[in-house]
This record gives C-alpha cells, structure tokens and sequence, in this order.
C-alpha cells in the first residue's frame, strides 16, 4: 500500500483505492499566539511534524493501508487567546461546517475512517471537534478519530496519568509552557526567541477563570501570553516528549483502524465542554 497527498493525485487514482484499507488525515490546528517566545503557528507546525512522524511509523510498521493525507487547516477555537495580536480567531459554527463539509466529501469518495491530527487542547476547539464527529458518524457513518484529546483527555489516560513529572506539576503547564516550548526547542529551535529562558513562571487557577465567566486570558491577567514555566524547557525534553508523542498515536491509530475504537472523553471533560457557551 502507498502514501497519497491528496492535491497530487487525480480523481481516478482516489476511485481506484481500496477504501475498507485506506484512512484520511487532515491536520487541524490553530494560528494563534504562544507567549513572546514561540511562533503564532505553535499548534499548526507541531500537529505537522506529529502527522508525518505518526505516517512514516504506521507505513514501516503497517503497510497494508493506504495513508491519505489531505491539505492542512491552520484553523481552531481560541476564544480565551484572541484579544493578542496575530491570533486568527475562528466561530465555532465555522470550524464545525468545515470539519462536517470535509468528512461527507470524504465520505462521498467511499472513504470509511478520518484522522484529524491536532495540537490544541482548548477545550471550546474540542468540543466543534466532538459535534461534527457526532454529525459525520450519525448522517454518513464516517468514522472520525481526533488524536489530541483522545489521548489527553480520555478515561483510560486519565486513570493512569501521572500528575507531577520531572518535578513539574503539568496541571499548571498549560499554554506555550515547558512542553510546547521543550517541543519547539528540539524540532525548530530556529524559532524559539532566546528570551524564553528568562521569563518566569506563570500559573493560573483554571476552575477560578471559567467561573468568573470572563472569555480572553489578556483581560483576565495573562499578559505576556504563557501559562506555565517556559524557561525550564530543553530539546532532551522535546525529544522524549515527541517520542513518546509518535508512540501514543501509533497505538492509538492501530486500534483505529483494526477496531474501530475511539476513547470516550472523561466525564469530567465532558461535563466541562456540555456548560461551554461558544461564540
């Protein structure tokens, strides 16, 4: 079997493949900003690198299936950062008919199982994410895993996560903090602005912040962008972490495609995203 991009093939070499083999990929990720140190396009550029990692493991380790990839969306929710400069900000009912407008083609074309490769865990951006699955699964019987909160927020992670890591309590690691920042710092360190090792940390109640019922973090108090201890970040850590990365969706991708299976959401993230008004 082969790996396809999809803006180079022609309709016939689509027709032609075997669809009960073949899966579609398409990365979903936000241009948004990510403190003072990191690139507005964090999200998009690592759910990237993550995507073709994740397809020259499956191709080496499966290569009964054909891998489909089409064309990235740099798009996502991201209400609570779109008051900083260069955040491109999306409405959820947008990016839900996108998502939706994409799977029924790609079920049109006989295709049966959609990956949508993200790296950003807003929960607003999620949950478009869950009501086009529940849409595409329901009106066209497509099959749609979306990696990142499958792997963060689901119940059987949630029974097994290790709360406190390296020292660093990853509760209060949130945004452009010491992982995407260890991640960019081993994949593009090209990117990453020297101030990074001097900035301290920042942290924030999350619970207290949803319910004051304020939408943007800037207005609340997050000035300079970053939730969490950005200068304890390193390439050793984003080497490990994006190993680790690669692995979790290998797995998770195998049982996708064997099985079927798509982890539930927790109950707690559930109940978070169900009293979650979007814009």
């Amino acid at each position: 079997m082969s790996i396809f991009n999809m803006e180079k093939v022609t309709w016939k070499d689509i027709h032609n493949l075997d669809k009960d083999k073949s899966v579609v990929f398409v990365v979903l990720s936000p241009i948004e900003e990510h403190g003072p140190h990191l690139p507005l396009g964090t999200d998009y550029i690592s759910a990237k690198d993550l995507l073709k990692a994740v397809i020259d493991n499956l191709e080496k380790q499966n290569n009964a299936y054909n891998y489909i990839i089409h064309p990235s969306f740099p798009i996502g929710y991201n209400e609570c950062v779109m008051n900083y400069p260069g955040t491109i900000s999306f409405k959820s009912k947008t990016i839900e008919n996108i998502v939706i407008d994409l799977g029924e083609s790609i079920s049109r074309a006989g295709f049966k199982k959609m990956v949508i490769v993200n790296h950003h865990l807003d929960l607003g951006h999620i949950k478009v994410i869950e009501n086009a699955k529940d849409t595409l699964n329901k009106e066209c019987s497509l099959k749609v895993l979306e990696i990142a909160s499958s792997i963060i927020y689901s119940q059987s992670t949630k029974e097994k996560v290790k709360i406190v890591k390296n020292d660093l309590n990853m509760k209060r690691e949130i945004h452009a903090d010491v992982r995407e920042t260890s991640f960019m710092l081993f994949k593009h360190p090209e990117l990453v602005k020297e101030c990074y090792s001097n900035l301290e940390p920042v942290y924030m109640n999350m619970k207290e912040f949803i319910k004051s019922g304020e939408r943007c973090w800037r207005i609340y108090g997050i000035e300079e962008g970053y939730i969490g201890s950005p200068a304890k970040g390193s390439k050793e850590k984003g080497e490990v972490q994006f190993e680790d990365m690669i692995k979790n969706t290998v797995e998770l991708i195998f049982k996708f495609l064997q099985y079927g299976y798509v982890p539930e959401l927790s109950k707690e993230i559930k109940i978070v995203m169900n009293h979650m008004i979007l814009r």
